[in-house]
C-alpha cells in the first residue's frame, strides 16, 4: 500500500473510532437511565404484591381471630413481619368493620373516608336486634394505628388488659361478631361480621430516577370472620 493511500485509511479508522465515542457519549446514559428504571420500576411493583399478600395475610389473621382482644395485635404483627421486606416503611394500619360486599357497589367494602382522616379511630352507634343501643361497634367503626405515634408499638398486654388501648376499643375485638346466629342491626342479615384491613406504607427509590421522594402505597383487604356456630 502506498503511504498515501496508508496515511487515508489511518485516519479514517481514527475518524470513525472518534465517531464510535461520541455516539456512545449520547447513548449510554439513555441505556443506564432506561437499565436503572427498569430495576426501580421492579422494585416498586415487587413491593406492591408484597404489600398486597400481606394485607391479605393480616385480614385473614383478624378474621381467624375474631372475637378475641388480642386480634388487632396480631393483625399489626403480621404487618410488621411483612414489611422486613419492603423497601420502605408501614406507616398506618386502619382495621374497620366492613360493609358486606356488594356485586352492584364495587366500594361497598372500601375503608370508610373519616377512617382515613381520624388519627385514633371512629366509633358507629347502633342498635341491636334487642333494641339496645351501642355507641361503638357499628359497620364503619374503625382503629387507627399510626407508626410515629407508636400505635404500633403496643405490647399484647395493652390489647388485652384493663383499660386497654384506646385506639383499639372504637371497634373491639371481643365485640365483633362470629356466630352465624348474630344480628347486629334489627332487620338485618346474620353474622359474622367483615374484617376489613387498610395499610399506607412508604416506598423509598433507590437510584432517584424515576423519582427522589418517598411514594405512598395503600392496600386494603377484606375478609368474613370465620362463622362459629
Amino acid at each position: 500500500m502506498r503511504p498515501r493511500l496508508l496515511r487515508r485509511s489511518l485516519l479514517g479508522r481514527r475518524s470513525e473510532r472518534g465517531a464510535v465515542l461520541v455516539e456512545a457519549a449520547f447513548v449510554l446514559p439513555v441505556i443506564i437511565m432506561l437499565t436503572f428504571g427498569m430495576l426501580e420500576m421492579g422494585l416498586f411493583f415487587k413491593d406492591s404484591l408484597t404489600l398486597s399478600e400481606a394485607t391479605k395475610d393480616a385480614a385473614h389473621t383478624g378474621a381467624q381471630w375474631a372475637q378475641d382482644p388480642a386480634a388487632d395485635f396480631y393483625i399489626l404483627k403480621d404487618l410488621q413481619q411483612a414489611a422486613l421486606a419492603l423497601n420502605g416503611n408501614i406507616v398506618e394500619v386502619i382495621v374497620y368493620d366492613a360493609a358486606a360486599p356488594d356485586p352492584l357497589n364495587a366500594s361497598a367494602t372500601n375503608v370508610p373516608a373519616n377512617c382515613v382522616a381520624s388519627a385514633t379511630g371512629v366509633d358507629v352507634p347502633y342498635t341491636d336486634s334487642g333494641g339496645v343501643l351501642h355507641a361503638t361497634g357499628g359497620i364503619g367503626s374503625c382503629n387507627v394505628y399510626i407508626t410515629a405515634n407508636g400505635d404500633l408499638a403496643h405490647p399484647l398486654t395493652d390489647f388485652t388488659g384493663t383499660p386497654a388501648f384506646s385506639n383499639s376499643q372504637h371497634w373491639p375485638g371481643g365485640s365483633r361478631l362470629q356466630n352465624l346466629t348474630d344480628v347486629r342491626y334489627p332487620g338485618g342479615g346474620p353474622g359474622p361480621d367483615y374484617v376489613g384491613v387498610w395499610v399506607k406504607t412508604t416506598h423509598n427509590w433507590t437510584t432517584g430516577i424515576v423519582q427522589t421522594s418517598p411514594t405512598d402505597v395503600t392496600e386494603q383487604a377484606v375478609f368474613r370472620i370465620e362463622p362459629r356456630q
